[in-house]
């Protein structure tokens, strides 16, 4: 059975090891309560980052989405209207940022975009938006029936957006790949 600390100070008898043993204690508190600070301190610098993070690419989502939804722009007036953001989620699958969508006499369009807020593995990058492009295509019955309203199989754009100071490196990775892709870079951010 373990003693607790006052059970183990009161077996100690020599004063000069209590003493020693209280200053190691205190000593240990210490430390410990140092390495939690900035254990804490990484969190919280970690989790401000990421809202950061997340509130840029909110940002450029936004930038992306706004002209498609405001009846004073020229895409609305040209028929292209924002569906939704975060498609196909409800499906539990990898999904684009938003759906821009044209109902057109001819053939409807459907653009996906997906919003980068940096760019970390261009070639990684192309091949995500292409197994997106996947998804889309094979949940495209799914997408016609509950998003476009239409029976009619729609032609598919696949939008790309980052911030302009990523967008020499998008458009290298894109040209790269030889990929459908279109880039979007808004200046604002």
């Amino acid at each position: 059975m373990a003693l607790s600390d006052d059970g183990f100070l009161r077996t100690v008898i020599h004063e000069d090891l209590r003493k020693r043993y209280l200053k190691d204690e205190k000593n240990e508190e210490r430390r410990v309560r140092s390495e939690y600070r900035k254990g804490r301190k990484g969190n919280v610098e970690r989790y401000t980052l990421a809202i950061e993070r997340q509130d840029e690419h909110d940002d450029l989502v936004n930038l992306c989405v706004h002209p498609f939804i405001e009846t004073a722009f020229m895409p609305t007036k040209l028929g292209y209207n924002f569906l939704r953001a975060d498609p196909l989620l409800e499906l539990g699958v990898r999904n684009f940022d938003f759906l821009v969508y044209k109902a057109d006499a001819k053939r409807p369009i459907a653009i996906f975009g997906e919003v980068k807020t940096s760019i970390t593995n261009s070639a990684e990058l192309v091949r995500e938006l292409k197994e997106k492009r996947g998804v889309v295509e094979s949940n495209l019955g799914y997408v016609k029936k509950d998003y476009l309203k239409s029976s009619q199989d729609p032609l598919l754009e696949v939008v790309l957006a980052v911030p302009s100071r990523s967008s020499i490196e998008a458009y290298n990775a894109i040209s790269n790949s030889n990929e459908p892709i279109i880039l979007m870079a808004p200046s604002a951010l």
